[in-house]
């Protein structure tokens, strides 16, 4: 009977030790993925047709810093919009950098005409302080 109590007592701070290791890790993939930020091409149709693949593209980036780059955008659909308003204040909740490169004249008049100020969408501020009330 001590014997298998003493094998537990083995196997519980091996568990331990292995557990902080998890953390280490976890910790320097948080570093990578910080160092290095992930680039998310818009194309140049943000339709209700975009919109699923647009949220499945912005949602397999979650954690990772991203610069959005918008140099290709022709036409902004309101559904993508939503996606893109709701991905900003995701990674500022989650304490992340997302980013608007290069936006195309008709992106930045696409926000306009749907009444959120440029300047302050592109710089990365949430949907709350972006002329959305």
């Amino acid at each position: 009977m001590q014997a298998a109590g003493n094998l537990r007592k083995r196997s519980e701070g091996a568990d331990a030790r292995y557990a902080g290791a998890s953390v280490w890790s976890s910790r320097l993939a948080d570093i990578s993925i910080h160092a290095n930020p992930k680039t998310l091409v818009l194309p140049d149709v943000l339709d209700i047709k975009a919109a699923i693949s647009l949220t499945e593209d912005i949602l397999s980036l979650r954690g990772a810093e991203i610069i959005i780059d918008a140099s290709h955008v022709a036409r902004l659909g309101g559904q993508s919009l939503q996606i893109l308003l709701s991905a900003m204040t995701t990674w500022q909740a989650d304490g992340v950098s997302i980013e608007f490169a290069r936006p195309s004249a008709s992106f930045v008049e696409g926000l306009t005409l749907f009444g959120i100020a440029p300047e302050t969408f592109l710089s990365g501020v949430p949907a709350s302080a972006a002329g959305l009330h």
